[in-house]
């Protein structure tokens, strides 16, 4: 996985240069074009969530940036991302999409990533691997500890790809962003009403309920990443993210939730387990 931690690690800057169709899914009607990396001279294809979509702005390209490197850095499946670049040359060739007067609104840089062909969504009824079972405990714990709602039966926003579960579409806040600072919880390890209803409406819940009833998940072994996360790691990713993309505020309440929970991950795990799980 293209982990921020490896000293290799260099996010894309994409130029976008011929549009070939909109996403068949998604709020914000992405588009799947075709780009060039600007270091390596490359094309490929990308998905762009361009800054005028209903559900996009500049914070909202940070949160999906940060939280593609979160993940990766968990080891759970994302597309690789990239900063696509729209320029003039390319909204003169997209001038006749119905949502144009939309796109014109994102010249600059917008939130993207490489476009995996082949992907399907998961069925909550579908026979999943024992490798997609633990990629779902993860994706779950993931989206707990993030207080992530908007991964639900409607809109899984995830796909299968090359037998393996990505997720998608971080555009959204986060439940403690979206709180007054001064009103968020200061125990986020507990969970409150609103996090327990929030879990029981997670896509993976009838999958993970039964799972864990039956003690069929390895929670040792899938809560190990969430641990080893460090400074290190938040110290490169706000290096990285623009930082017209995620206000130094939003970005510390970030890494302050995740730390708080990762410290008293014990009693994180319990709170899941005993009240959303066995219930």
């Amino acid at each position: 996985m293209n982990k921020i931690t490896n000293p290799q690690f260099k996010l894309s800057e994409v130029l976008a240069m011929q549009f070939h169709k909109t996403a068949e899914s998604g709020a914000n009607r992405p588009l799947i074009i075709k780009g060039v990396d600007l270091e390596t001279k490359t094309t490929n294809n990308y998905v762009i969530k361009y800054r005028g979509a209903e559900r996009m702005d500049e914070s909202a390209c940070g949160r999906e940036l940060l939280t593609s490197f979160i993940a990766t850095e968990l080891g759970i499946s994302v597309p690789k991302p990239a900063i696509i670049n729209v320029n003039d040359n390319f909204l003169n060739t997209i001038q006749s999409h119905p949502d144009f007067s939309q796109i014109i609104k994102s010249k600059g840089l917008n939130f993207g990533c490489e476009y995996l062909s082949g992907n399907i969504p998961p069925q909550q009824n579908q026979n999943f691997t024992i490798a997609q079972k633990e990629q779902a405990a993860s994706i779950f714990l993931f989206d707990m500890l993030m207080q992530n709602a908007d991964r639900n039966k409607n809109k899984p926003n995830m796909f299968i790809a090359n037998e393996n579960i990505f997720i998608i579409d971080h555009e959204l806040p986060y439940g403690f962003l979206a709180t007054l600072a001064f009103l968020a919880s200061p125990n986020p390890w507990i969970l409150n009403n609103i996090d327990i209803e929030m879990g029981k409406k997670h896509f993976f819940y009838p999958l993970l309920n039964k799972m864990h009833k039956n003690r069929l998940i390895p929670w040792k072994k899938i809560r190990q990443p969430f641990l080893t996360i460090t400074d290190s790691f938040w110290k490169k990713a706000q290096e990285i993210v623009p930082k017209e993309w995620m206000t130094k505020s939003d970005f510390e309440r970030t890494q302050k939730h995740f730390t708080d929970i990762q410290s008293n991950f014990e009693t994180f795990n319990d709170e899941i387990w005993n009240k959303v799980l066995m219930a």
